[in-house]
């Protein structure tokens, strides 16, 4: 399907659709010589089809009104498909929702028909009282912020700190356990905790516990920001990564030193930094699970059942 969106005119079911058209009688009685044979006569006649439909076109666009004298069926053939089409791919779109759950008709609405910056401002302003979201109506220039738009419209891949920090722990997984060690040591690693081979190593090995979640770095996540209070205050809700798994981030030479220096943040500091970036603060005052600023782009993650933060707050 992405591959549809590259190849076929940012259409992902065109694909699926050939798929289940060629294919689809696997799943029938029929005797399995007839769905390539049946693929075959069908893409044969499609390609005989589409010369035909090209050479009529070429010939609309030489004439132009005068079309209407050589090939009325055609410009008839253009006004129907001008109308219907739209309310073909709507159907289509529907009929996905229907099988696959709105989320999936959502993604390929965002796909086939793209996003612009008052269409993605309108979804971030749509109220769920019971969710209780967090509002941001101008969503669209803090992303533009965060990317750091150049004038030719592509981010700059050094200060998206997002995209950048993604290219580095990419190329970290290609390493060996003594290169991660030098790249360690190099940026102010004390050495006391170091990677060691294994039979399947790889740095995300013991780093990430789920890729469906955020900050893999900690053993849990911080909760969403809401309106009022957050998402959820179970920590086993949020538990993306391991304890110390991840060696950068291990200890005070890692959390203050170490990681600060090889990944960039804050990681949407539109959002986590907003005044220091020219924005509102929408973060309600009360979140103080998890607040990045410039000054310190990875603090540490508090939580009301953690028994460091426990303490703390007793005191």
């Amino acid at each position: 399907m992405i591959n549809g969106v590259h190849y076929n005119n940012g259409n992902p079911m065109k694909p699926v659709r050939e798929w289940i058209s060629c294919w689809g009688s696997v799943f029938t009685p029929a005797p399995t010589i007839f769905p390539g044979t049946v693929c075959d006569a069908k893409k044969f006649l499609a390609d005989a089809l589409e010369k035909i439909q090209g050479l009529r076109q070429k010939i609309r666009d030489n004439l132009g009104v005068f079309a209407w004298l050589v090939d009325p069926m055609g410009k008839l053939e253009e006004e129907i498909m001008r109308k219907v089409e739209p309310i073909l791919r709507e159907m289509s779109l529907k009929v996905v929702g229907f099988l696959l759950g709105r989320e999936f008709e959502n993604i390929l609405r965002v796909i086939t028909e793209g996003v612009d910056d008052a269409s993605l401002d309108r979804t971030f302003t749509a109220t769920n009282p019971r969710k209780k979201f967090i509002l941001i109506p101008d969503v669209s220039k803090r992303m533009r912020s965060d990317m750091n738009l150049r004038e030719d419209g592509y981010f700059d891949p050094e200060k998206f700190n997002a995209a950048y920090n993604a290219v580095v722990l990419a190329k970290m997984t290609l390493l060996e356990p003594d290169q991660l060690n030098k790249v360690l040591i190099d940026n102010g690693g004390s050495g006391d905790h170091l990677y060691y081979r294994t039979m399947d190593f790889n740095v995300l090995n013991s780093m990430v516990r789920s890729i469906d979640g955020n900050h893999q770095w900690n053993e849990y996540a911080p909760p969403y920001h809401r309106t009022e209070g957050t998402d959820t205050y179970s920590r086993a809700d949020r538990s993306y990564g391991y304890e110390g798994g991840f060696l950068f981030w291990k200890g005070k030479q890692g959390q203050r030193k170490v990681f600060p220096t090889i990944f960039h943040g804050p990681l949407a500091p539109a959002m986590e930094d907003a005044k220091a970036n020219g924005f509102q603060n929408l973060i309600p005052k009360d979140y103080w699970y998890y607040r990045p600023s410039k000054k310190d782009p990875f603090p540490q993650i508090r939580d009301y059942d953690d028994p460091k933060w426990f303490q703390f707050w007793r005191w």
